[in-house]
């Protein structure tokens, strides 16, 4: 007997039961809706992330595009302030960051609760920490162009 006549065997049996008032058999559950992808942040205009994990897998599979412009949602509006302020991002910047970070990379933790990225083999810091915002994750741009003005104007860092 093949499936599809037990299955008509199976309803038709559950009908003249006296189906009235019964509930029927359970159906399978659909599969589940794929997770959304990350929301902008409301106030900033950024990517939002569940942990610190995924919000540098994001960075660090944006940066091995080369493509500087894709790192805009990462870092909301203010990312297009960069070049007014005497910082320009290059492809170059980006293959020398992930050639670091493959080398070597850890997350860590400060007291204050932010989220730093090292990378390379020097320990470099990420410029933009990383903060809690509400249940979301994402990086501090205002930290992170403070940082990069300070490490340009003293190259010695």
């Amino acid at each position: 007997m093949n499936r599809l006549t037990k299955l008509a065997l199976v309803a038709a049996a559950w009908c003249f039961a006296g189906c009235a008032g019964t509930t029927p058999p359970p159906q399978p559950s659909p599969a589940p809706d794929p997770p959304p992808s990350p929301a902008p942040a409301p106030a900033t205009g950024q990517r939002v992330f569940p942990s610190p994990q995924h919000a540098v897998a994001a960075l660090v599979e944006i940066a091995r595009t080369g493509n500087v412009s894709a790192l805009k949602p990462l870092f909301g509006p203010k990312f297009d302030t960069l070049a007014a302020q005497g910082i320009d991002v290059t492809p170059a910047d980006l293959r020398t960051f992930v050639e670091k970070f493959d080398a070597q990379n850890t997350i860590a933790q400060n007291d204050d609760g932010t989220v730093i990225l090292l990378y390379g083999a020097d320990g470099s810091e990420f410029p933009a920490p990383l903060i809690l915002d509400g249940d979301d994750w994402r990086f501090d741009t205002d930290a992170g162009i403070a940082a990069m003005k300070d490490r340009r104007a003293t190259p010695h860092r």
